[in-house]
This record gives C-alpha cells, sequence and structure tokens, in this order.
C-alpha cells in the first residue's frame, strides 16, 4: 500500500502502520476476531484513542463506530454492503449459522417442527 508523497509533504511512518493495520482487518473475521485488540496495533490503537487495557467489547465497540463513520461517507450503498462484510460490521451480531436460516445440522438429523401448517393434520376445505 504504498502511496506517493505530495512534494514537500512526509508521510508519518506510525501512519502508514495504522492504515495497514486498517486494511487487514477485513481479512478473517473482521472486527469480530478473538485478538482485535492485539491486531489494531500500537499506532492504530493511537490513532482511534483505544486504550490499552481496554476490555475486549469496549475495543470491538469503537472499531465499529470508526468504520461505520467510514461508511457513512461512502454514498453508494452498494458499495457500503460491499465494505461491511469484508469487515464483518453488519448492524445484526452475528449468531452462527442459525441466523441465516441455515440447519445446524444435516436434514437427516433435525427435529420436524410442529410449527406451521401440516397437510396430515389441517384440511382444507
Amino acid at each position: 500500500m504504498e502511496r506517493e508523497n505530495r512534494p514537500g509533504r512526509e508521510v508519518d511512518p506510525a501512519l502508514e502502520r495504522a492504515a495497514k493495520a486498517a486494511v487487514k482487518l477485513r481479512t478473517r473475521k473482521g472486527v469480530r476476531r478473538t485478538a482485535l485488540h492485539r491486531d489494531l496495533g500500537p499506532d492504530l490503537r493511537r490513532v482511534w484513542h483505544i486504550a490499552d487495557d481496554a476490555p475486549p467489547h469496549r475495543v470491538r465497540a469503537i472499531v465499529f463506530l470508526r468504520l461505520s463513520d467510514v461508511l457513512a461517507t461512502l454514498g453508494d450503498p452498494e458499495l457500503e454492503a460491499i465494505v461491511s462484510t469484508a469487515y464483518n460490521i453488519r448492524r445484526e451480531p452475528w449468531r452462527g449459522r442459525r441466523a441465516t436460516g441455515w440447519p445446524a445440522c444435516p436434514a437427516s438429523r433435525r427435529r420436524p417442527t410442529t410449527v406451521g401448517w401440516n397437510r396430515s393434520t389441517n384440511s382444507s376445505p
């Protein structure tokens, strides 16, 4: 991620490291990773004002809000959806496969449901 310097302007190496750390957040589980505090690195934590002793839920909330602010400036809903998916900062919390409607186990092992219309017990007029 090399940036071209403007004539007479030097880029702070700490800001470059912070920018690289922010780009790396889109890998694996995004902001919902276990070692988020460590993966941010000291430079990005300093830029985003995250304390070294901040609890994990606070770190995640700060990162979520910072990235949400960036999304708000994009102005393109399709691009916002792509970026929010890449960084895993959707508004709803991640709840595993069940939140997506996918079965948590193979269909052969699922118990039959009693909710809904059952053709064998409900007769049509």
